[in-house]
């Protein structure tokens, strides 16, 4: 929804790549998830991974390979992951609420001609207000929280109302910084719309490429709070 809405056309497909089940495993030994530290240097190589994991040949001569991780980082320290049960969800909730977390979203961009892939990183703090044990019953009880990491959408969660605030890029948090990825984008030559193409279609693979010229994406479902396809909403 991201990029259609920046003026982006994109196609999308699977990845030869498997997110880790609990992004703390992918840490290197000793080191310590932060949004300054090792949150974003993770996402960056995660999105590098994805992105050197689809060959050369199956990138357009014209498009652009977009590979993003999003990951997010707790108030207490460590890796928030993708919920299994109820019970999970309800506890990374419990732990949301009255606090302030990061998310980190890494994104690496990739040409068919073999060149490394253009990375970076972008962090966003989010902040949840006091939300009642009735409410949060109740959002789990409707099953909203499989498949998100954090246990929540962002675009969701705000539309019910609940009292969340962002410091940052929103996209962010959604899964693609559009702020600085727009840029990106437009420099490598990608082709951009006035305004949003009321006629595309979105499917719910995880990778993209776009016909040529054009661009080819790859959001985080399940990766960490705030990705587009898992915790916050899919482009």
């Amino acid at each position: 929804m991201l990029l259609r809405e920046a003026g982006f056309k994109f196609d999308r497909f699977d990845p030869p790549f498997a997110d880790p089940a609990d992004p703390n495993e992918a840490l290197d030994p000793g080191a310590e998830a932060s949004p300054t530290g090792a949150g974003p240097a993770l996402a960056v190589r995660l999105a590098e991974l994805k992105a050197r994991s689809v060959p050369s040949d199956a990138i357009p001569p014209d498009a652009v390979l977009l590979c993003a991780d999003t990951l997010g980082v707790a108030p207490t320290g460590g890796l928030i992951g993708t919920p299994e049960t109820a019970e999970q969800a309800l506890a990374m909730l419990r732990e949301l609420v009255g606090r302030t977390h990061a998310i980190v979203t890494g994104v690496a961009l990739r040409t068919a001609d073999g060149a490394e892939p253009c990375s970076f990183a972008d962090t966003a703090t989010v902040n949840v207000g006091q939300i009642d044990e009735t409410t949060l019953q109740t959002y789990v009880d409707t099953g909203g929280w499989r498949g998100k990491a954090g246990a929540y959408n962002l675009a969701e969660r705000l539309g019910a109302g609940w009292p969340i605030t962002v410091a940052g890029d929103p996209g962010t948090v959604m899964g693609l910084p559009m702020r600085r990825l727009t840029a990106q984008l437009v420099e490598l030559g990608v082709p951009q719309a006035p305004g949003p193409d009321p006629g595309m279609t979105l499917g719910t693979a995880r990778e993209e490429i776009a016909p040529a010229p054009g661009l080819s994406i790859q959001p985080s479902p399940g990766s960490g709070a705030g990705a587009e396809g898992g915790a916050h909403e899919s482009p």
